[in-house]
């Protein structure tokens, strides 16, 4: 797999359509009131934050109530910083219901 190239063909086309997953999920985000900490940046998560949001633990509590699993930004900091972001899946977070969730705590 490696001799014949096919591995490399491989990550190349994962790399592609996670870029476009993210590109759309940032846009959605954007759209849901969601400020993006770095638009256009690669990678599998996108981290954002909701101006004004008082209670995260609320707010992913809700959010598992309907079925949708968000991270706390705090969870990935070993200072327990960034208490006032989420870490986004971006290839997942484009879902319209994420976007229909979100918007009603922005």
């Amino acid at each position: 797999m490696l001799a014949s190239g096919r591995f490399g063909k491989h990550v190349a086309k994962l790399r592609t359509r996670i870029a476009t997953r993210r590109a759309a999920a940032e846009t959605a985000l954007v759209e849901a009131g969601v400020q993006v900490a770095e638009r256009n940046a690669d990678g599998m998560f996108i981290w954002g934050r909701l101006p004004g949001l008082a209670d995260p633990d609320a707010l992913v509590a809700a959010a598992q109530a309907e079925h949708i699993l968000l991270a706390k930004g705090d969870m990935f900091s070993p200072t327990g910083g960034y208490r006032d972001h989420l870490r986004f899946n971006a290839v997942h977070s484009a879902d319209r219901r994420l976007a229909e969730f979100l918007r009603g705590y922005a």
